[in-house]
């Protein structure tokens, strides 16, 4: 279970990676340095749902990957961070919450 979450981690972070770097390179070639972090992130994913629930891996990643990449927005691209935004990232954690429980239980 442990190398499932860590797989998972891993997944998310090379897609934010990969992503930022996407964002910062525009339609300059070097943008495809990106392409190394969403080979990183497709294979770490597909380990990380043989070894935990499809449902659960999904939305962890789905989740966390839009918040963080809300994070990165704000901090590093100068963008506005309002207060719906913040108010449906919350609503996110909560449903990441339920289906962790659910798949606990």
């Amino acid at each position: 279970m442990r190398t499932g979450i860590l797989l998972l981690v891993v997944t998310i972070l090379a897609e934010l990676v990969g992503t930022t770097i996407m964002k910062l390179a525009g339609l300059r070639a070097w943008g495809l340095a990106a392409l190394p972090c969403y080979v990183v992130c497709l294979i770490c994913f597909n380990r990380a749902v043989a070894a935990l629930d499809f449902s659960l891996v999904y939305a962890i990643w789905a989740g966390l990957g839009m918040s963080l990449s809300m994070v990165v927005g704000v901090l590093v691209f100068g963008e506005h961070l309002t207060l719906a935004k913040v108010c449906w990232t919350g609503v996110t954690f909560i449903g990441i919450l339920g289906l962790t429980a659910a798949n606990r239980g």
